[in-house]
């Protein structure tokens, strides 16, 4: 396996624990359900792609591709 030290802060983030509290009667953010939602993928294939730098700047450039706003075409033309 690779150097995963360079990973942690990104397993860290795909695996849902974050430091702090939360209010009582208040239902947990995961951030694993956020990610396979936002991706479209699975639990499997999340942390595979947490290893590989690449596979997931490829991930997070077509999400950012996906949600940006259109630009509007000028009506002039």
């Amino acid at each position: 396996m690779r150097n995963t030290k360079k990973y942690e802060l990104l397993l860290l983030i795909v695996q849902g624990k974050v430091a702090g509290r939360r209010r009582p009667g208040r239902r947990r953010i995961s951030w694993l359900k956020n990610l396979r939602q936002w991706f479209g993928k699975s639990t499997k294939s999340l942390f595979r792609a947490a290893v590989s730098k690449v596979e997931i700047a490829l991930m997070i450039a077509n999400l950012h591709k996906e949600t940006a706003p259109q630009e509007e075409e000028d009506i002039n033309e």
